[in-house]
């Protein structure tokens, strides 16, 4: 089972050269050169989700609430999967605050961020998992904050966790040397990046800058497993056609196994 999790910059921005209906083929042709059977996408907006249902029918797909929101620009976090492969058994969502249930701006962030959760079938098999998908506060001081998301995130997929497998992805807007990470990794997560022969400095976020963006160890973006599943392989996907990028984040493909 083939999982890429991608930031894809909305539809919505000014970004020149990598204006969206500029990218948008590129971006889409990466998503099938990988053929990934599941898709967690950050930063999702009209724009980008219109070209998807035109270009991209072999999904079906859960938007999940609305995050980030201003005037009529919504941000949504949907997980696609190949109709083929899965069927959709249940779904969820919730916000990134105190007060989960409702939209709301959790714990200083700039703006709202949700989480979105699907629990699929393999047809094939009959196994039952749950992926969830989210997009984690961006500023550079809100460490506490991302701890706090995390937190929230591990406690909501515990029930789910303790029946079958879970998978959670997002641009979690930190590093793994962060809090964030050390409690998922306390909650018995797994981070598909160890099947990689990466070194720990590469970068999943560039800018639209590709090899020449100047930091190192910008790796904001992770896959990870609990339960009966494991990673075979894991990939940062790097194509590109400069001065033109799918994103500027670079997607992430892990490849994975039931236990």
């Amino acid at each position: 089972m083939r999982v890429m999790s991608f930031n894809i910059r909305g539809s919505f921005h000014e970004d020149g050269d990598n204006n969206w209906p500029k990218r948008c083929e590129l971006n889409v042709d990466t998503i099938e050169k990988y053929a990934p059977d599941i898709v967690g996408f950050q930063e999702a907006q009209s724009g980008n989700l219109a070209d998807y249902a035109d270009e991209l029918p072999e999904y079906a797909y859960n938007l999940g609430p609305i995050a980030v929101r201003k005037a009529e620009n919504y941000h949504h976090v949907p997980i696609f999967w190949r109709r083929e492969h899965f069927i959709l058994l249940n779904s969820g969502g919730f916000y990134l605050s105190q007060t989960p249930d409702s939209w709301s701006i959790g714990w200083g962030a700039m703006f709202a961020r949700s989480a979105n959760w699907v629990t699929l079938m393999d047809i094939g098999s009959g196994r039952e998992f749950t992926v969830l998908n989210t997009h984690f506060p961006h500023m550079a001081d809100q460490d506490v904050t991302r701890a706090n998301c995390a937190t929230l995130v591990a406690e909501k997929m515990t029930p789910l966790a303790e029946r079958m497998p879970v998978i959670v992805m997002a641009d979690f807007n930190a590093r793994p040397t962060s809090t964030a990470y050390d409690i998922f990794m306390a909650a018995a997560y797994k981070d598909t990046f160890s099947a990689s022969e990466y070194a720990e400095d590469v970068n999943t976020f560039h800018g639209f800058q590709g090899s020449q963006f100047d930091h190192t160890g910008l790796r904001i973006d992770w896959i990870l497993t609990k339960g009966a599943i494991m990673a075979k392989s894991f990939a940062v996907i790097t194509d590109a056609a400069p001065p033109i990028y799918p994103s500027d984040h670079y997607p992430i493909l892990a490849e994975l196994d039931f236990g």
